[in-house]
């Protein structure tokens, strides 16, 4: 945001806050009057069960029951900020073979 100064503008300290501060508030943090769809834009009742491959080329599907489950339990954990998803299958496929083995 150096660009204003760059530009030899010289807002006053309430401008410059506005710019910085109110904008972004106003724009991202103000509660809106969320307003549900019309019934016609409903495709729910049109929905079509279909499995979720865990990995490219279909190569484990597993049921969205079982998918929902997973991501849950991995957001429940801190998701992004511990590990990616990748990283917490991998880990519960590696403690499953351990256990297997002993």
């Amino acid at each position: 945001m150096k660009w204003i100064d760059r530009m030899s503008l010289t807002p006053t300290d309430a401008q410059r806050k506005g710019f910085y501060y109110e904008n972004a508030r106003r724009c991202f943090f103000a509660p809106r009057d969320a307003k549900r769809l019309p019934a016609k834009w409903n495709l729910m009742p049109f929905r079509q069960k279909s499995p979720v491959w865990l990995f490219p080329r279909k190569t484990l599907e597993l049921s969205e029951e079982v998918h929902r489950t997973l991501l849950l339990n991995y957001l429940s954990r801190g998701g992004e900020q511990k590990q990616s998803y990748r990283e917490f299958i991998a880990s519960l496929l590696i403690d499953a073979a351990r256990r297997l083995e002993g």
